[in-house]
């Protein structure tokens, strides 16, 4: 039995939601060409985003104004896994 491996990766604390979404993709991808289950880092949501939080109860208050989500609060993950097995 082969044991199953990870591909993890995280963003720059200062980037916006919409380049947390192409890094995303991009792991994605290369997790994709290794073979790899893809290891979802929580997003960082800005303050002026706080209101694209469909589960106010995923936010967790951090120190700032900004809040960290769950990638499920904000995209469809079983969507995403039918391309590629993915954890958050």
């Amino acid at each position: 039995m082969t044991p199953i491996k990870y591909l993890l990766y995280d963003v720059d604390p200062n980037e916006g939601l919409n380049k947390q979404r192409r890094s995303g993709v991009f792991f994605l991808r290369r997790a994709m060409q290794m073979g790899r289950t893809l290891v979802l880092p929580r997003c960082r949501l800005l303050a002026r985003h706080r209101h694209r939080v469909s589960n106010g109860a995923a936010a967790d208050e951090l120190s700032g104004n900004d809040i960290f989500v769950r990638w499920s609060s904000l995209y469809n993950m079983s969507m995403i896994s039918t391309v590629h097995q993915v954890v958050e």
